[in-house]
């Protein structure tokens, strides 16, 4: 779990930039998500991996496996 919440965080940080964004998208609740991003990526890794698709979304760039 403890690598997960580490790749959770970088990856956040890197996309939301400011560490009040960070801390606000993952401590709310995501529609998308359907609960807490924090909660659902400490869960399971398919949790990270829907997490690091919405961050990405996010910031702007495709989701795996979008054609672009």
């Amino acid at each position: 779990m403890a690598a997960r919440q580490a790749r959770l965080l970088k990856a956040t940080q890197a996309a939301l930039v400011t560490a009040d964004a960070t801390r606000d998208f993952l401590n709310n609740d995501h529609a998308g998500l359907g609960g807490r991003p924090l909660d659902i990526a400490l869960q399971s890794e398919a949790g990270l991996l829907a997490v690091e698709r919405v961050i990405r979304g996010e910031a702007g760039a495709p989701a795996a496996g979008d054609s672009g």
